[in-house]
């Protein structure tokens, strides 16, 4: 979809005519009919000036077909005709022609001016690839809670299910609404926080999209609900609640969440393989990728080939080409066939429709297994795609979509060889095989890890409950959103931790040296590769015996949130409490 000249849009209509002249009336005939709905000779002689500057100019003619009579008319509107609003632009595209037989839409090319009017997708292919961390290229997953007539905790329970497993975007079935047995809010809060759980336990970014079907006077309402709710895209309905609707949200900053758009409805919209010998609609790729972009979608859903809406492979690849190109003002948006794909047909539809798509399957995902969360592995698994090496932010984490900002920081720390230590972001901590730091107590770049402080182990204690013992937190104490902290501990020969208990757990596994551990009534030697498993509220100590010639050292792998240790002596009684910075 090139950009015309300043002022003039073009539409490309394919007719059927026995001669050119014959073509030119119909050119005529349209022209007029989507503008001053009078007859061409009237306007001509009573509102010349009218006739010169609003009706339709044929700037193009040529014959498509000899056989079936085809021609193509491109015809040029000004840009004044629309009022720079989406519905009368598509009213001057298609508006009264449509109900004619015998023309179709083949294409469509925006004035400079109309595309600054509409600005199209807010992220497109490549910021759906960014928000769940799949590489650009590969393809991502979709499918969606079914069916109509499930309660909110069932369908919660599949969102959760879903994300678990490693699909990229989860949808509401377009059939779900505000029924009663799945109310809107109720639902859309129950699948935001089960997708948040599943993204905190399995790091990924996946998204719960819901349906934005409701009536045009609560349409808004709903999409702030979803907004502050926490939802990470939306899937739009157009060809019900319009176009325009799906336009004013994607272009509403504070909106800020990708669409998906669904056909329901749109297929009457249509013409090729669904009206045989019939010229008739808007040609598939103008349809179902063009108007939708130009309208504000991020991904358009559409049947696939081979499955149970009877699309043509020819018509398939239109739509994804269209998707995909780069000419004209707007970023590529994610083609998603679907409509009754099976898992065992994905190698072949990345073969004939390429690896840059979204995958839509449903159906097949619930019927594979009473497994929902196996199932999404082996969905996941068929495409062979490869998963980028990094995480979006905390903020996607848990549902809701970065700020541009965030996302340029994003790039930045993927441009270092080593990303920033404090930050939520995938991150990589050297080890130095030649420690070379500082060892001064709490200094940058003081321990064994590249930039990374050797701190005390606690703070100086008057009892002498613990001497010798050095710690360097590594995970969890830099703004990571863990559920646990990774620290690293040395014991110099002759030096201990301090004797406690305390609710919370911990896991100790030694790494260098020899040492000692208590646990309740136990006594164990540590070393190279053991691990030690401290209980609630057993009482502990880790120490290296004066003996030995090199430090006990261990990865101590605890709670992010822990109560304070309570020191006890050699006989289990309770001494005055631990510092509050301790533990």
């Amino acid at each position: 979809m090139a950009v015309e000249g300043e002022k003039d849009f073009v539409v490309d209509y394919v007719v059927r005519a026995e001669t050119e002249e014959e073509a030119r009336q119909q050119a005529g005939k349209i022209a007029h009919e989507q503008t001053v709905e009078l007859p061409e000779a009237y306007v001509r002689d009573t509102y010349p000036e009218i006739s010169e500057t609003v009706v339709g100019k044929l700037v193009g003619l040529e014959r498509v077909s000899n056989e079936d009579r085809l021609w193509r008319l491109s015809i040029a509107y000004h840009e004044d005709t629309t009022g720079f609003e989406l519905p009368q632009f598509l009213n001057v595209v298609f508006g009264n022609t449509s109900i004619k037989a015998n023309v179709q839409v083949e294409d469509i090319k925006l004035s400079k001016g109309l595309a600054d009017a509409f600005p199209g997708p807010r992220f497109g292919t490549e910021g759906l690839h960014k928000l769940v961390g799949v590489a650009l290229g590969e393809p991502l997953v979709m499918t969606a809670l079914k069916p109509m007539g499930l309660s909110v905790e069932a369908l919660a329970h599949q969102t959760y299910c879903f994300a678990k497993g490693g699909i990229d975007i989860i949808k509401d079935d377009h059939g779900l609404s505000n029924q009663s047995w799945a109310p809107f809010e109720e639902r859309v809060k129950a699948c935001v926080a089960a997708v948040k759980k599943a993204n905190a336990e399995t790091g990924r970014n996946s998204l719960y999209a819901p349906t934005l079907s409701g009536p045009i006077d609560k349409l808004f309402r709903m999409a702030r609900f979803v907004k502050e709710a926490g939802a990470g895209a939306v899937l739009m309905l157009p060809g019900i609640t319009g176009f325009d609707s799906m336009r004013a949200l994607a272009a509403d900053d504070s909106f800020n969440l990708p669409i998906l758009c669904h056909p329901a409805l749109m297929g009457c919209m249509l013409g090729g393989s669904l009206t045989p010998g019939n010229l008739h609609g808007f040609a598939f790729d103008v349809a179902l990728s063009l108007i939708p972009q130009i309208s504000g979608a991020d991904a358009t859903i559409f049947p696939n080939v081979g499955g149970r809406f009877g699309f043509t492979l020819k018509e398939c690849q239109s739509i994804v080409e269209r998707c995909r190109s780069t000419e004209g003002p707007y970023k590529p948006i994610a083609a998603t066939p679907g409509g009754g794909m099976t898992l065992d047909r994905i190698p072949e539809i990345l073969e004939i429709l390429g690896r840059d798509i979204t995958l839509l399957v449903g159906g097949s995902v619930f019927a594979r297994s009473p497994d929902l969360e196996g199932n999404s592995r082996a969905f996941v698994s068929s495409t062979g795609r490869k998963m980028e090496n990094f995480s979006v932010s905390l903020s996607s984490s848990n549902g809701h979509v970065p700020s541009q900002e965030q996302l340029e920081q994003i790039r930045k720390l993927r441009a270092l060889k080593y990303p920033a230590v404090k930050g939520n972001h995938g991150k990589f901590l050297e080890f130095k095989k030649n420690f070379s730091g500082s060892g001064v107590m709490g200094e940058d770049d003081s321990s064994h890890w590249l930039n990374v402080a050797l701190e005390m182990y606690k703070p100086e204690a008057g009892n002498k409950s613990w001497g010798g013992v050095t710690r360097t937190e590594l995970i969890g104490k830099r703004d990571e959103s863990t559920k646990f902290h990774v620290r690293y501990f040395e014991v110099s020969p002759g030096g201990h931790s301090s004797l406690e208990k305390h609710e919370h757990e911990h896991v100790v596994i030694c790494i260098k040296g020899e040492g000692k551990c208590t646990v309740g009534q136990r006594v164990w030697d540590m070393s190279f590769g053991d691990i030690c498993y401290t209980s609630p509220w057993d009482v502990h100590q880790f120490w290296c015996p004066e003996d030995k010639k090199e430090t006990f050292a261990f990865f101590c792998i605890v709670n992010a949130e822990r109560d304070k240790p309570v020191l006890v002596d050699p006989t289990g009684l309770e001494l005055a409490d631990m510092p509050s910075s301790c533990g």
